[in-house]
């Protein structure tokens, strides 16, 4: 074999290795992460999906249909789901049915989101500012938050001119996140919900993805009562295909966080700045210490906390925020939310 031959099958055997290395390395690396995280008693961590869940699910209504506020937010209510609604609160379907949005919707745990003002674009930066500023204005105070006191998502409404340069600078003075343009941190898996779809049609995205751990989103426009009817033109599904595709999201709570769009961002991203630490100050008694690098003002959300116990116990006691709570445990394993840079969170064995 001559030198030239030598040195070219050398290379060629060790960059078959290194193949070989990657993909080892990668099938150990994709085991790991479909592993539970075992048990170790003394230990602490922070869930990826508030209340341990498998993966996390939006739902996104446009426009403040006359047919969602009729139909889709009691539906919804009656089942405890959560969505956000992007409405516009000068709009004629709002303004028709304006108790709904400024009452049933908040009450009900529902999230309400900036469609801005007249879903009508913009153009100039002064009619950009008040498309958005003035919808802000409104959500806000149907939260009962002050201005500027609170996140919301946005999204500038479908089939819109916006003539009015940049108006990155604007939502970020009304504390508007665009759902298009944000880096959430994690992966989506999203679908728009088409005119006439039906429950299965509607729910088939869930079981796809549901074990990667990701979020779902579902973008839905019209609701309608009867099924030739498109809800004034906002390409509607019927409500009885869509209480089905309800009745199947409910049977999925144990494994789906369902949450609204801010909720799971402000989730994310103090998740991705969290520290957490746990001690132990006697036998019977743990303190868990849990901040992250958000503005508390605006990202509170609780997160999930699973702290690792002695197996013998079997409750406990969780004081937090000046409010004392009592947990069930099973195999040592003690799960609780708290908002962090909320000061030290006491356990104590019951």
């Amino acid at each position: 074999m001559t030198k030239n031959a030598f040195h070219t099958n050398l290379s060629q055997i060790l960059f078959l290795a290194l193949i070989l290395i990657i993909v080892s390395c990668k099938a150990q690396n994709d085991e790991e992460e479909e592993q539970p995280f075992p048990y170790a008693e003394g230990t602490v961590r922070i869930a990826k999906w508030q209340g341990n869940k498998k993966s996390a699910l939006n739902l996104l209504f446009d426009d403040s249909t006359y047919g969602q506020a009729m139909w889709g937010v009691p539906a919804l209510n009656e089942r405890h789901i959560t969505a956000t609604w992007f409405v516009n609160p000068n709009g004629e379907y709002y303004l028709e049915n304006k108790s709904v949005w400024e009452n049933d919707v908040h009450q009900n745990g529902q999230e309400l989101a900036n469609h801005t003002m007249n879903h009508q674009g913009a153009s100039s930066e002064a009619e950009a500012e008040y498309e958005i500023g003035e919808a802000a204005r409104r959500i806000w105070q149907i939260r009962g938050d002050a201005e500027f006191g609170s996140l919301m998502a946005f999204n500038p409404g479908g089939g819109t001119t916006w003539n009015s340069g940049d108006i990155s600078g604007i939502l970020d003075k009304y504390k508007c996140i665009d759902r298009v343009k944000v880096n959430i941190g994690v992966p989506v898996k999203a679908q728009t919900i088409s005119k006439g779809s039906s429950a299965s049609n509607m729910y088939s995205i869930v079981p796809q993805f549901i074990n990667d751990s990701n979020i779902i989103r579902l973008h839905f426009h019209g609701i309608s009562d009867d099924d030739d009817d498109d809800d004034k033109g906002n390409g509607a599904v019927w409500i009885n295909e869509f209480k089905t595709f309800a009745d199947k999201l409910v049977e999925m709570k144990s494994e789906l966080w369902i949450s609204g769009f801010i909720q799971t961002y402000k989730y994310i991203q103090e998740l991705k700045t969290a520290t957490i630490k746990l001690e132990q100050y006697s036998d019977t008694r743990y303190k868990v210490f849990l901040t992250c690098d958000k503005d508390e003002k605006y990202f509170d959300e609780p997160l999930t906390i699973l702290v690792y116990l002695p197996k013998e116990w079997t409750n406990c006691s969780v004081t937090h925020e000046g409010k004392t709570a009592d947990y069930p445990m099973e195999n040592g394993v003690l799960q609780f939310d708290a908002r962090p840079n909320m000061g030290d969170i006491v356990i104590e064995k019951k």
